[in-house]
């Protein structure tokens, strides 16, 4: 009975871990019209967001909960793909590798790292063009956690898409 009480009183007073459910929420934007075929590689995030976590790095080093709504490795793809197409308006843009066609340009992105630190996320990131990679350090308040990676990712996203838009010609 006095674990039960003892168990009762930890979740009403917040001890008990919040599991956060991420998905991806990343506000489209255009560019320009391109008559391109870029194939898209599935993104490649760190162990630790596959494990439903992110880093805190304090005095102490430590892990959050963190979780995806699905494996973030196929969200972050689909939401890059979404956002490409949408901001090259004509271009034919598509996870790669496909079945068939030929790539104009094909494109790797990486999130490197992706932690907390003294109040701010940092998004760690690279982007491989035609065998030339691109890195990518962004830093946003946190308000939320959820709303601060929405925020960095979109500016990932856009910066990514600049690139592209520079490299495939």
């Amino acid at each position: 009975m006095r674990k039960i009480v003892i168990a009762i009183l930890l979740l009403f007073s917040g001890c008990a871990q919040k599991k956060t459910y991420y998905a991806p929420h990343i506000p489209l934007q255009s560019c320009c019209s391109k008559q391109l075929v870029i194939g898209v590689e599935d993104v490649e995030v760190p162990d630790y967001l596959l494990q439903d976590r992110v880093v805190v790095k304090e005095a102490k080093e430590h892990f959050i909960p963190f979780r995806f709504v699905e494996d973030p490795r196929e969200s972050l793809t689909k939401a890059f793909i979404e956002f490409l197409q949408n901001y090259f308006q004509g271009a034919t843009i598509f996870h790669y590798p496909w079945q068939g066609g030929q790539t104009s340009c094909k494109v790797a992105l990486a999130l490197d790292a992706l932690y907390i630190q003294k109040g701010s996320l940092f998004l760690v990131a690279s982007l491989r063009i035609k065998q030339k990679v691109a890195h990518f350090l962004i830093k946003e308040p946190i308000d939320t956690l959820p709303k601060a990676v929405d925020r960095a990712l979109k500016r990932l996203f856009i910066q990514a898409a600049q690139a592209v838009d520079r490299s495939c010609q």
